[in-house]
């Protein structure tokens, strides 16, 4: 295979130098980030499953709140977590069943269950056992359209809550809509699981699937790290003097701001005492054209496109709120160490990302100003959320309304295929969503472009409002593509 040096070679001296300096920007925010991972390393190591095991912080507090809204009876979004596909031709259930027991078997943490004992909370791993699959079949003289037929199905399963303490961590349900068309349905927890998770889980089931639906063994290694590993780890090695630095970091970083960074938007209404909180959503399709001027912005200026957007967000919101002090929320995967890349588990973090918008800079600052915030919040990436507000005196539950910014790859584009069978996963929208508070803002990269989506409380805000954000968003947006050199006060949406 030919290296990038000749490659470079065979083309014209300015051509050249373009691609150099390209080349030479994106690989100083590469190295930033791997001096970040270099900076985070760890050693996990197997721990004995003969003895009592903890939790990890972030599942210590989230049990902790579990049992405060039981005792509440607090309506709030369900921690059940779902996946789901659209199955197209002869299903070999035999196959399915033998592929889900083998990541059952694979994956600890869906035959682990929480308990309460004493001062806190401990986990029981349990045997491998045959993972049930509850199956319904359409009935013919369903009136429904299909896809009002798959919400209800999901819906239905969704408003069954796994007990934490007694239940397999993998629900799995099957609906038949054809002999050769079939929605299958896996529920799980967050208390486990994650984004990351679910790519992991979605390639293992694949996999597994197309090896025993020939009659083949296993072809995956045996997971050399569990969840539990990582638990017991992070137990002997948060505390003490790590754990006041990383405290320390982040009360140097959040001090003189509201926990967690309020959004304050002119057009925000104040939530009746009898608000269900229904979530509603919007979306804005960035065409690819557009997306190629956008990520050639960021290469050139050495962010990534994720750092782009959200200081474009930051801008918007500076536009409507009047504030020079924008803080926006915005999760990270947490697995900067390789041994956790491959591990089935609730390891994602939340990040406070705090930018200071004063003195009308031009977009170009903004931009390095971001891109400082994000670095210097990787490299302190290890302290939870909810452990850091808790740290803090902070109310990580409330419902306090704030902006949450997300950024993904399109993943599972069209039908896989497998032996007779494809599988595309699915997204649908379920009946009686609840929103979390505030605005948040998806993501999603693509073969397209970009999709960039809202969701937010339909109690709280106003369509037209969120459509003029979408609006106003593209157009700044637009604006910094052609000129990054343009002041903050230039690109009011009033002005672009």
């Amino acid at each position: 295979m030919e290296d990038i040096g000749a490659k470079l070679a065979r083309l014209s001296p300015a051509k050249r130098s373009l691609v150099e300096e390209r080349l030479g920007r994106t690989s100083s925010l590469i190295k930033d980030l791997e001096n970040i991972k270099k900076g985070l390393a760890h050693e996990y190591q197997r721990v004995a499953r003969n003895q009592p095991l903890p939790v990890s912080h972030t599942q210590e507090i989230q049990l902790e709140y579990l049992e405060w809204i039981a005792s509440h009876a607090v309506q709030v979004k369900p921690p059940e977590v779902f996946a789901l596909f659209r199955i197209t031709g002869q299903l070999d259930e035999l196959a399915l069943r033998k592929a889900l027991g083998e990541i059952v078997r694979r994956r600890e943490v869906f035959r682990t269950t929480f308990h309460h004992e004493g001062n806190g909370f401990t986990q029981i791993i349990h045997p491998p056992v045959e993972v049930p699959i509850g199956i319904e079949c359409l009935r013919e003289d369903s009136e429904n359209d299909e896809n009002a037929t798959i919400r209800k199905f999901v819906n239905e399963q969704m408003l069954q809550p796994l007990d934490l303490a007694n239940d397999l961590l993998l629900r799995v349900r099957l609906l038949r809509l054809r002999e050769d068309d079939a929605v299958l349905l896996l529920i799980t927890h967050h208390i486990i699981f994650d984004d990351y998770s679910q790519n992991l889980l979605v390639r293992e089931l694949i996999t597994l699937y197309g090896a025993f639906a020939k009659g083949a063994a296993s072809p995956l290694p045996e997971p050399s790290l569990q969840f539990a590993d990582f638990t017991y780890w992070q137990r002997q090695w948060l505390k003490g003097e790590i754990l006041e630095n990383l405290v320390a970091y982040w009360r140097r970083q959040l001090h003189g701001m509201q926990l967690m960074p309020e959004l304050e938007l002119p057009f925000d209404r104040v939530l009746p005492a009898d608000a269900t909180h229904q979530a509603a959503s919007q979306y804005l399709h960035i065409p690819t054209q557009f997306y190629e001027l956008i990520k050639n912005l960021a290469s050139q200026k050495k962010i990534t496109v994720f750092m782009l957007l959200l200081a474009v967000l930051k801008a918007l919101l500076h536009f409507y709120t009047g504030k020079v002090d924008i803080a926006v929320v915005a999760p990270i995967a947490n697995r900067h160490w390789p041994e956790t890349e491959n591990v089935i588990g609730y390891f994602a973090n939340s990040l406070i990302l705090r930018t200071d918008l004063s003195g009308d800079p031009e977009f170009t600052d903004l931009l390095q100003r971001v891109r400082k915030t994000t670095v210097d919040a990787y490299a302190h990436q290890d302290l939870p959320l909810p452990v850091l507000l808790k740290a803090l005196n902070g109310d990580y539950e409330s419902r306090r309304s704030y902006v949450f910014f997300n950024m993904v790859s399109e993943t599972a584009q069209g039908l896989r295929q497998l032996p007779g069978l494809g599988i595309q996963m699915m997204n649908i929208n379920r009946l009686n969503r609840v929103a979390k508070s505030g605005i948040r803002v998806h993501a999603k990269e693509g073969r397209s472009g970009l999709r960039l989506t809202f969701v937010y409380e339909a109690e709280r805000l106003y369509a037209d409002d969120v459509a003029r954000m979408l609006h106003d968003f593209q157009s700044i947006l637009k604006a910094v593509t052609l000129n990054a050199q343009r002041r903050l006060s230039e690109l009011s949406p009033a002005k672009t």
